[in-house]
């Protein structure tokens, strides 16, 4: 689940290992949990870590989930929500928003966009929004936190 109040994300709820993840998450604290079991890090960059932590649950559906942080603050968590398909294109993006849609409603609309900037749900704390860069294959449900 996502709370749109806060941006917390609630990992595996209603299991005893659920764990809720948000803007409040620092990177040592992160790193001093039970959600460090396991993770993978990818970042390049020592400022702008990056942990893969596995599959959970989150609205009850199994997602790929990856922490980004900027020195000690969590900057976004990407999401990958299991789909029947991982060709990355188009009708993948649109399965995404699909899951937005279902999860969160409608998408709004946002007539004074930049054209080619992605768009999604707009919060007090952040966004949530899917994006495809075709150039890196990147697909993902994207929960950044303004700071």
């Amino acid at each position: 689940m996502i709370d749109l109040a806060t941006g917390d994300i609630v990992l595996d709820g209603g299991s005893p290992n659920a764990t809720t993840i948000g803007a409040s998450l620092s990177r040592s604290a992160f790193l001093a949990s039970a959600l460090v079991q396991g993770a993978q890090s990818s970042g390049v960059a020592s400022e702008w870590p990056l942990y893969y932590v596995g599959q959970h649950r989150v609205f009850g559906d199994p997602c790929g989930v990856t922490l980004a942080f900027h020195g000690e603050a969590l900057e976004h968590v990407a999401l990958m929500p299991q789909v029947d398909s991982y060709d990355f294109d188009d009708a993948l993006k649109a399965k995404l928003d699909a899951w937005l849609a279902a999860k969160l409603g409608p998408l709004p609309s946002y007539p004074n966009a930049p054209l080619g900037h992605p768009v999604g749900y707009a919060y007090p704390w952040g966004s949530i929004g899917s994006y495809y860069q075709p150039q890196d294959m990147t697909c993902l449900i994207n929960v950044s936190y303004k700071r």
